[in-house]
């Protein structure tokens, strides 16, 4: 019986990911970029793989799967360093935020989810000097296509100066790609293995695939990780795109656009009451704030849900260059119903003109949750940019308890390059100065015996 062809493989097909040698497709990623998901999970429901594998050390894997396995719920992976350890650099800290928009979480959710194997394959190495390649934003392939856009970005890359550190993990990545081929080989399986890995290391890896491998000298197991549940209020300091973003791809995820949500089950709303002449003024209940929390993700999905061109399948994607459009409205009516101040049209105007300026003057195509937070603090004052801040940092399946234990982090923690912003928000009063209030006096007499 013949084997079924494998998917095409070549370069002008325009599919991000290519076969480099038998078996093995390389997919190269933007690490915890949330326009790369939808990318992931096109191209392994495309090439239907026997095996996914990703650019994670293999010393975390059991805490990795634990995580993968809590999705929706967003959690931390930690490995501290070695108690007593006498090399500072082979014992630094590793961290991995497990959120549903990073690429290599979808990889991994959809290797679990579909019964196939899933492999970490990046050798327990030392860093030696951590740095950051300078790439792109990632939402060029929305116009480019993640083909064109991947393929460019792996190989202007590749002439960036590697350390050896580098090599030594592109090396031993490369290696354990070939022992699982070699392992499905021996059972007969014809699926391909699919990597998922960081666009700088893939041209290397794929030239080491070309010819012999030999197993790295990596540390083989760690005895201090430990996976942690994330504090809520730490979402939007850890995750690089916005958190209602990544729960907007939670809805999307699945292929299809979620039902429409009426713009009323979205808005924050504060409740007056009349109670013996005076008016009290009192927050949304408990189940209240869960049902808009809920409602929210699905509004914006449906809003800024878009396909992504050149990919089978017709994946539907975030586009996070509409989502400050579709968010204005809920943020608006939030602010009506807390100050009862309408905004103007002008106003929306001037709010999305700066956030494109604002990115374009960093150095991006679209603006994140600080950008959000700072142009609408620009047209509208605090009390409005705390509502955008209130619906970009909503994310309804994390809690504070859970069945492990929960930490509070933030961006500085973990060398992110966070931005801290304060509110100094106006409380509005039904009356703006004192009134004085008539009180009847109480009758006396001179004369107390009289009076009695």
């Amino acid at each position: 019986m013949a084997e079924p062809a494998s998917p095409s493989s070549d370069p002008g097909s325009g599919l991000p990911a290519r076969e480099v040698v038998p078996g093995v497709y390389l997919l190269p990623v933007v690490h915890e970029r949330l326009d790369l998901a939808p990318v992931a999970a096109a191209m392994l429901e495309h090439l239907d793989p026997a095996a996914v594998a990703v650019e994670l050390p293999r010393t975390l894997e059991a805490e990795v799967h634990r995580a993968v396995a809590r999705l929706p719920q967003v959690s931390v992976v930690l490995a501290e360093p070695e108690r007593g350890g006498t090399d500072p650099e082979h014992d630094a800290a590793l961290a991995w935020v497990v959120a549903p928009g990073d690429p290599l979480a979808e990889a991994l959710r959809w290797a679990a989810e579909n019964g196939r194997r899933s492999l970490l394959v990046d050798p327990d190495l030392p860093y030696g000097e951590r740095h950051r390649d300078p790439v792109p934003d990632p939402h060029s392939l929305w116009t480019l296509g993640p083909g064109p856009f991947l393929g460019m970005l792996s190989r202007a890359l590749v002439t960036a100066p590697a350390t050896r550190a580098d090599l030594q993990r592109e090396a031993g990545m490369a290696h354990h790609l070939a022992q699982a081929r070699a392992a499905l080989d021996a059972e007969g399986e014809w699926r391909p293995v699919v990597a998922l890995l960081g666009a700088a290391h893939v041209e290397r890896v794929a030239e080491n695939l070309a010819g012999p491998t030999a197993p790295p000298l990596a540390r083989q197991r760690r005895e201090q990780v430990r996976l942690v549940n994330l504090h809520p209020d730490s979402l939007s300091g850890l995750l690089a795109d916005p958190p209602v973003a990544h729960a907007a791809w939670e809805h999307l995820r699945t292929g299809e656009r979620p039902a429409p949500v009426p713009l009323e089950a979205t808005l924050s709303t504060k409740v007056s009451l009349v109670r013996h002449g005076l008016r009290l003024i009192t927050g949304e209940k408990d189940d209240e704030v869960q049902r808009r929390r809920r409602a929210v993700p699905a509004h914006l999905a449906r809003e800024s849900a878009r396909v992504l061109p050149a990919l089978p399948g017709r994946r539907l994607g975030v586009d996070l260059g509409t989502l400050p459009a579709a968010l204005w409205p809920v943020a608006e009516g939030s602010h009506h119903g807390q100050s009862q101040e309408r905004l103007a049209p002008w106003q929306r105007r001037v709010f999305l003109d700066y956030l494109r300026r604002y990115a374009r003057v960093q150095g991006r195509l679209v603006p994140g949750l600080f950008e959000w937070v700072v142009a609408a603090r620009g047209v509208a004052g605090d009390n409005f940019a705390w509502e955008v801040f209130d619906l970009g940092r909503t994310y309804p399946w994390q809690r504070e308890d859970a069945e492990i234990p929960t930490a509070k982090l933030d961006g500085d923690v973990l060398d992110l390059g966070s931005r801290k912003v304060r509110f100094r928000r106006r409380f509005f009063r039904v009356k703006q100065r004192p009134v004085r209030v008539p009180v009847r006096e109480r009758p006396g007499t001179e004369d107390p015996e009289e009076w009695l």
